[in-house]
């Protein structure tokens, strides 16, 4: 329930550093006047305000909407506020939005229980509006550092992983997906492909066109790859002008398949900047699995790499298959 709030002067509720844009404020209150009297003064602030009668609808909105910061009565029907503040913080996205915590209760244990929950501030009722606003700034302050702190982590994350010229996988990362992939197909009897692909004549671009060029025609190779495969497949940059695609759920058939199509668009795309204009050629090496000669990843991108490499030998811009090279062919006969 809600106590009487003591508000001072409008002037002094007003937020001097309101922020830029909208900030989306949750509050949640059982009792009518509370609720009408802080939307209306966090509106003024500038501020999306939105608002709920309990606990059960507090808990929708903010899986719904994703506040900036919940503003959280204690005393109320059907889930009260410790409750409602620690399903919020058990949350991938709740864990992140400050509560604060407004109620009549103001006993230690109370506290203590309301900090145990996950909550970020507690105020007691009845509270001056200029503290309650000034507790808002500041944890919308923290909240902002730790948002920007996770931002910057998650960048870090994606560099780590990521080729800096054609925005695919690195080496890395591709090599870890490889041991995955290549287990949960064996644990799950699910196929898995493997595609190496391999820019037909690239030295000669560099040569010819200069390495800027070369660049371009790398980095217009990768989105062909990369708009040609399904979300869950996972493209990466092998080394140089060699590329890699794992294929999880794929047979080989299915493979071939998008193997030649890959191969087909980069064969049609004209490759051109300002100075230039070309048309170059991709040659394709696919394994597969399940297969008896193929026991770990390491086998599986050593036969893509022996059918890419029968490809090139054998007139470029083509694909071939593990399957058709006469070496693979005399190990089965074995």
């Amino acid at each position: 329930m809600t106590e009487p709030i003591t508000t001072t002067k409008t002037t002094e509720v007003i937020d001097d550093d309101a922020p830029r844009r909208q900030t989306r404020v949750l509050v949640v209150d059982d009792d009518d006047d509370g609720l009408y009297i802080l939307k209306l003064l966090l509106s003024k602030m500038k501020y999306e305000v939105h608002t709920a009668k309990d606990g059960e609808e507090a808990l929708q909105k903010a899986e719904a909407l994703v506040p900036d910061i919940i503003l959280l009565d204690v005393m109320m029907p059907k889930l009260n506020g410790f409750e409602v503040c620690k399903r919020v913080k058990a949350t991938p996205e709740g864990q992140y939005i400050p509560i604060i915590l407004l109620t009549a209760k103001s006993e230690l244990m109370s506290k203590i229980e309301g900090l145990d929950c996950g909550a970020d501030e507690y105020l007691t009722k009845p509270y001056d509006m200029s503290e309650l606003t000034a507790r808002i700034r500041s944890m919308l302050r923290i909240k902002n550092l730790n948002d920007s702190l996770r931002n910057a982590n998650k960048q870090l994350e994606e560099l780590s992983v990521t080729d800096e010229l054609t925005r695919l996988y690195n080496r890395r990362y591709i090599n870890k997906k490889l041991e995955d992939e290549f287990r949960r197909a064996q644990r799950y009897k699910r196929p898995l492909s493997c595609l190496m692909f391999d820019a037909d004549h690239f030295k000669a671009v560099n040569d010819t066109y200069g390495h800027k060029f070369g660049d371009l025609v790398l980095k217009e190779i990768s989105a062909i790859i990369q708009e040609t495969v399904r979300l869950v497949d996972i493209c990466g940059r092998f080394g140089g002008e060699e590329f890699i695609a794992l294929l999880p759920d794929t047979d080989v058939d299915n493979a071939l398949i998008l193997g030649e199509r890959i191969r087909k668009k980069v064969e049609m795309h004209e490759f051109k900047d300002e100075n230039h204009s070309i048309h170059k050629t991709i040659s394709i090496g696919i394994s597969s699995v399940p297969d008896d000669l193929i026991k770990d990843e390491f086998q599986m991108v050593e036969w893509s790499d022996k059918a890419l490499y029968h490809a090139k030998n054998s007139g470029r811009n083509k694909v071939i298959l593990y399957s058709e090279l006469d070496e693979f062919k005399e190990f089965k006969a074995r």
